[in-house]
């Protein structure tokens, strides 16, 4: 596993690639039997947090740790194509406390993971796990590839998002704890790991449980789905422990636990869940914590434990604990683009000269040296760049942001983003003059460029460009900038829209 330092703190990467199956699997974009393959993807994601040392890391490595011993029964529960493993501490360089407190993982302030899996393979594990078939039969016809993406809040970083900023954060830190609150805000399913052993060996452990829900329960938004994930619970010594959390949790209750003497004999899972469904309805909670499991992601010899891991997996999407599906891939193309853009070697061809114009050949160049974790990138301020973007490049497989590379073209051409290429190295652009109060149009007539490819460029003037970057990098969706009424995509556009959509030159006002 890969770490380093940046301006924003330190950070750790896994990724694999299978590439002998991604070979087979993959249709490529060249063959000449693309167009009659499909060659999207659907993307779940998934939204984690929970106390510090739960297993989360633990979780989302497990699917990229191709090092560990346990990862080839991995692959045989789940034949993954692709997937990847990001975690970051964030702390300024003048900030004293230390990046990780035991183990491998730093102490997370934002993990991410994803994997892809073919359409047949998640079939299989959905059949394999019981789950609802309708997350294969609804899923669009287009789409051969499963992306799995989990976005993991950390124990510290949930604090900090508690407390408020912290007196050694830099201004790009407060950035990143003000967008955690914002995604929280927006977020109706969640999954939260508890470390069993922590309540048992500090009674006020409980109190903080309690607060962090409270607070994900006044963050998020009403009617909010919690599945309750209780890991380490391999460590609870049997009936003497479970008398010992249930005599701390007095203090929460006013000392009536009544509600617990109406119970029958209870299990770990079915007490915790009692107790936090009960807390819920003593303080009105508009969240519903729809189940408390108690599972255990390592083996006694601290590895992996592979089919504990898909177990759990299968759990959040039997308990419909998913953030939101089928993401178009549309935005993600068009951050490629920009990256590609912005990347000093981009602007020399390979006989030296230089270019503005981006075509399909290059995108895919592109894709294959940086699309999928080959290495950190080639300084700090790269990767400051790439963790503040959502990782979801690593999620969608290369045919697929090259299968919608024309229509996205057109889309942001035609929202006046992005001009074409016409001919001699030209745009097609218009020239407005603004003089004693008149305009005059310098218009010129082109040649007709349905055979021509689409090549694109965007602003080369910095302000503009920085300004493009940073909305296309927050994932604003794809109706903002696609519909020139912001209207609903299905809405049909006026004559004078559809006229000036039929067009593909821009006016420039000097």
């Amino acid at each position: 596993m890969e770490e380093w330092r940046s301006d924003l703190g330190f950070h750790q990467k896994a990724t694999w690639r299978h590439l002998d199956r991604l070979h087979e699997e993959v249709v490529e974009i060249e063959s000449p039997f693309a167009c009659k393959f499909a060659s999207g993807t659907t993307v779940f994601n998934f939204l984690l947090t929970g106390d510090q040392n739960a297993g989360k890391s633990t979780f989302l490595h497990s699917f990229a740790d191709e090092q560990g011993p346990s990862y080839l029964d991995m692959l045989s529960i789940l034949p993954i194509l692709s997937s990847t493993f990001v975690n970051s501490r964030f702390l300024a360089r003048d900030d004293p406390t230390p990046p990780r407190d035991e183990g491998k993982f730093l102490d997370t302030d934002l993990g991410q993971g994803g994997l892809v899996l073919t359409l047949d393979d998640f079939a299989f594990f959905v059949t394999e796990y019981d789950l609802d078939h309708d997350l294969v039969l609804k899923n669009p016809k287009e789409n051969i590839f499963i992306a799995i993406k989990f976005v993991e809040i950390g124990g510290d970083h949930l604090d900090r998002l508690m407390k408020g900023v912290h007196e050694c954060d830099t201004k790009d830190i407060e950035a990143i704890v003000e967008k955690s609150r914002y995604t929280l805000s927006t977020c109706k399913e969640i999954i939260y790991f508890v470390n069993v052993l922590s309540l048992l060996q500090d009674v006020s452990v409980m109190k903080r449980l309690f607060e962090r829900l409270q607070y994900l329960n006044d963050t998020m938004p009403l009617g909010t789905n919690a599945l309750v994930l209780c890991t380490r619970g391999n460590e609870v010594q049997g009936a003497e422990d479970l008398a010992l959390l249930v005599q701390s949790l007095g203090v929460y209750f006013d000392d009536d636990m009544r509600f617990l003497k109406r119970e029958k004999t209870l299990d770990l899972a079915d007490l915790l869940d009692v107790v936090l469904v009960e807390y819920a309805r003593r303080n009105q909670w508009k969240m519903n914590i729809k189940k408390v499991v108690v599972t255990n992601h390592v083996r006694e010899d601290g590895t992996a434990d592979a089919e504990a891991v898909v177990k759990s997996l299968a759990r959040f999407f039997k308990h419909d604990v998913i953030s939101n599906v089928h993401v178009s891939p549309n935005n993600i193309v068009v951050r490629q683009l920009l990256k590609l853009f912005l990347s000093p070697s981009f602007h020399y061809d390979d006989d030296g000269q230089y270019t503005l114009w981006i075509t399909r050949d290059v995108l895919k160049t592109f894709l294959e040296e940086h699309g999928h974790g080959h290495g950190h990138g080639d300084s700090d301020e790269d990767e400051t760049q790439e963790f503040s973007d959502t990782g979801m490049e690593d999620t969608i497989p290369d045919v697929t942001c090259l299968s919608v590379y024309q229509p996205v073209c057109e889309m942001l051409c035609s929202a006046r983003l992005a001009l074409r290429q016409v001919q001699n190295n030209y745009a097609n652009v218009n020239i407005v003059f603004l003089c004693d109060g008149n305009y005059y149009l310098l218009e010129r007539e082109y040649t007709d460029l349905s055979a021509v490819e689409y090549n694109i460029r965007f602003p080369y003037n910095k302000t503009l460009f920085d300004v493009c970057f940073s909305y296309f990098s927050k994932h604003v969706p794809d109706e903002v900038w696609f519909n020139f009424n912001n209207s609903r995509s299905d809405e049909p556009l006026s004559s004078k829209q559809k006229q000036t959509s039929s067009t593909s030159s821009t006016t420039t006002t000097a």
